[in-house]
């Protein structure tokens, strides 16, 4: 295995996050291949388990100034953007493309609550291609999940969202899944809530709140 990415990825040795770097030389080793992106502290919910939403709003760098910042990394092979809700930012298509330009990761993905479902729809519909991985957030089923969001009617809109991506990405080219937080509360409702997702053709990708 190690012979033949030496072979055939001989600049980008990462694997979600894991990267093979005793043979290369000592600056390569020292670049990051995978980065956490805050693009805001913006938010349209109120979870109980994130305070983003109590946070006092603060100037944010532009699409221009992301697309520089990445350009100084582009040793970057995996992007996550998270917030806040990403697409609570208008721009959130430019700063994409950006990271794009600056960077072409292998993955891209971006996690959201899913419940600005015109916004999010017409994003994927217009900017999918293969390393776009979108990421819907799902804490339970019904009240489970309203609760940790803290918004009546968050679930309904969420699945909205999640139903009209999984029907799209029959003609658009994207990656899409669900991350599910394991917590007392959601527990019960696992298994319910991947059957569910499983007849739309989406993962689900549980695991813990890291405080």
């Amino acid at each position: 295995m190690k012979r033949f990415l030496q072979r055939h990825l001989p600049t980008r040795l990462s694997a979600y996050g894991h990267v093979l770097t005793s043979h290369l030389p000592l600056p390569v080793r020292r670049l990051p291949h995978a980065a956490h992106l805050i693009v805001t502290w913006s938010c349209n919910l109120k979870c109980g388990g994130c305070g983003a939403w109590q946070r006092a709003l603060e100037e944010e760098l532009s699409a221009a100034q992301w697309e520089e910042v990445f350009s100084q990394i582009p040793s970057l092979d995996i992007v996550k953007i998270i917030g806040g809700e990403p697409f609570a930012r208008t721009d959130i298509a430019a700063v994409v493309n950006g990271i794009r330009r600056a960077v072409d990761p292998m993955v891209l993905q971006l996690v959201t609550n899913g419940t600005l479902t015109e916004q999010i729809v017409a994003f994927a519909q217009d900017h999918a291609w293969p390393n776009l991985h979108l990421r819907v957030s799902l804490d339970g089923l019904g009240n489970t999940h309203d609760r940790a969001r803290g918004v009546p009617g968050t679930f309904d809109q969420t699945m909205a969202t999640l139903t009209a991506l999984a029907a799209l990405r029959q003609r658009r080219d994207f990656q899409l899944a669900v991350n599910f937080t394991l917590t007392d509360d959601s527990l019960p409702d696992m298994r319910d809530l991947i059957d569910r997702c499983r007849t739309l053709g989406v993962d689900v990708v549980p695991g813990f709140k890291v405080r």
